[in-house]
């Protein structure tokens, strides 16, 4: 999603409200089974995201080209791997990757945002790997508000 200006996805309702993500389109509410591996890519001026994002062993790229990239209060951007079974197999998938990127403003994670890149594990001898987290704001910084 490109966005000529800035671009809100704030949560509304219940603090569990949000979308998951298939990959194909947003139109699964939050709990309900999706699949693996999916991609979501939102670019805009300024972004402000506060609500909740569900794409399980996926990728979650937040761009923004001239302001701020903030994670408000209540913000879950979760690419976490999870347990599925494949035939008579119980198996952990690795968790996927979270960039937040600001050209040119800060990075903000307040109090209370989380994002969740964990991998899974069966047991001890089968483990999937975590995923990846990546703050770039090269003509700021980033920041990790108190609470």
């Amino acid at each position: 999603l490109d966005v000529a200006g800035d671009l809100r996805l704030l949560a509304r309702g219940a603090a569990s409200d949000g979308y998951d993500f298939d990959g194909a389109s947003p139109t699964k509410r939050v709990g309900e089974s999706v699949g693996l591996g999916g991609r979501l890519r939102l670019v805009a001026d300024d972004i402000e995201l506060a609500s909740v994002v569900r794409l399980p062993s996926g990728s979650i790229e937040v761009e923004a080209r001239d302001g701020d990239v903030r994670l408000g209060a209540g913000a879950v951007l979760d690419v976490a791997g999870q347990l599925r079974r494949f035939d008579t197999r119980l198996t952990g998938t690795e968790g996927g990757s979270v960039s937040l990127h600001a050209a040119t403003g800060d990075v903000v994670l307040d109090a209370g945002s989380v994002i969740d890149v964990a991998g899974t594990a069966v047991d001890a001898r089968n483990v999937a790997a975590a995923g990846e987290v990546e703050l770039r704001a090269p003509g700021s910084e980033v920041a990790f508000a108190a609470g």
